[in-house]
């Protein structure tokens, strides 16, 4: 069974961002850290969630998954050409690459917000939820290894990570066509139904 930790958290980072527990983190500085989770995907189906515990007043956010070899944490996951992140502070932009596009109008996130991560390997589809609701697909061209992880930037961000279950018997194949935004929100909300993947 695999969890979100952050049990290797580097030394490194000791006065920008505490790790309260394995799955905790709270950031203790005004500056850009990146971090991920020991965890590391090559295939498959995975989803986790990020609670957002405590919000500041001007925080930034980006949630997703980097190769943890190419990631910097003194940059944005994203700037690295293997990481793709959702912009929380911007209120849903599309980030790799160094490269940022608008992919839909979230409301201004608050304290107990809960985003769920949806990542299909096989597919290289990576979809997310706010709160439960369904909001579509990121990208579709992720390729592994990966790992989930997250830069913050305002001092007194804390945020956890949680993981959730997929069953081993779920047998999906990868789609073997392109996918329309209508199409998208029906193929994932059908996998989280048929297949029981669950909002903690």
């Amino acid at each position: 069974d695999e969890t979100i930790t952050f049990a290797t958290f580097p030394k490194t980072l000791a006065q920008k961002m505490q790790l309260k527990n394995s799955n905790h983190l709270l950031k203790l500085n005004t500056s850009i850290t990146s971090v991920v989770a020991d965890v590391e995907w090559t295939s498959g189906i995975h989803y986790w969630e990020v609670h957002l515990n405590k919000k500041t007043k001007n925080n930034n956010i980006l949630i997703g998954v980097c190769n943890k070899d190419a990631l910097e944490s003194d940059k944005w996951m994203a700037n690295s050409p293997t990481g793709w992140a959702l912009d929380m502070f911007n209120k849903g932009l599309a980030c790799h690459k160094s490269l940022s596009k608008p992919f839909t109008k979230l409301h201004e996130y608050v304290q107990g917000d809960v985003i769920g991560m949806l990542l299909n390997l096989d597919s290289g589809q990576l979809g997310f939820y706010v709160n439960g609701v369904f909001f579509g697909i990121l990208f579709s061209d992720v390729s592994g290894p990966v790992s989930p992880g997250v830069s913050i930037y305002e001092n007194g961000t804390e945020i956890s990570f949680v993981h959730g279950k997929c069953p081993a018997s779920i047998g999906l194949e990868a789609p073997k066509y392109s996918l329309s935004d209508i199409f998208c929100k029906f193929y994932f909300d059908e996998i989280c139904r048929e297949n029981r993947f669950y909002v903690l």
